[in-house]
């Protein structure tokens, strides 16, 4: 299923079946992560992939590890754009990563938050990072053991949900080199 699980949570599923037992997964945060955070993209023009980071995504790839996005959308619940400028983005930026040998298994993005203007506000949502929901929703969808798992993120909060969720480690962008040894001792 893809598009909307309620309001304020999206969930874009790739061509991959349910694993057949439980495995460890990569969790990457999209604006910052895996794109060059622009503020509130709502054009397909605006998305530009982060290159440094694609050998260790190919890495993961080649040894099972299924790439999971979890991605928090406030743009959404502030009334800057919409679910459909959110779809048009994230469709180009899987476009542009399968160009170059990296797919996505799941994209999972919350725009609850806790001062939205959109009505989409909650007090203290639970999928939304630093809460551990999206990880968890991952882990049903994909059989995704969690505590084998990793994240790649670019701020504090990415790690912190990771931490909450029960991933065995976190790592900001740019320290490709733990990440990848890391992703390697994951897949064995």
């Amino acid at each position: 299923m893809t598009g909307l699980v309620d309001p304020g949570l999206h969930v874009w599923q790739g061509d991959i079946d349910s694993l057949a037992r439980p495995g460890p997964a990569l969790f990457l945060d999209r604006d910052g992560t895996l794109m060059l955070d622009t503020g509130y993209p709502r054009y397909p023009d605006e998305v530009s992939i982060l290159t440094p980071g694609l050998p260790t995504l190919r890495l993961a790839l080649s040894l099972g590890l299924p790439l999971v996005v979890v991605t928090n959308q406030s743009g959404i619940a502030r009334g800057l754009l919409t679910w459909s400028d959110y779809e048009a983005v994230s469709a180009q930026l899987r476009d542009d990563l399968s160009a170059v040998g990296v797919r996505l298994a799941l994209m999972i993005a919350c725009a609850w938050h806790p001062e939205s203007q959109a009505g989409l506000a909650h007090p203290d949502p639970p999928m939304r990072k630093p809460n551990p929901g999206m990880f968890q929703l991952a882990a049903q969808r994909l059989n995704i053991d969690l505590s084998q798992s990793l994240m790649l993120g670019d701020q504090p909060s990415d790690l912190q949900a990771g931490q909450a969720a029960g991933l065995k480690a976190g790592f900001l962008v740019g320290d490709w080199d733990r990440l990848s040894a890391a992703v390697a001792a994951a897949a064995r």
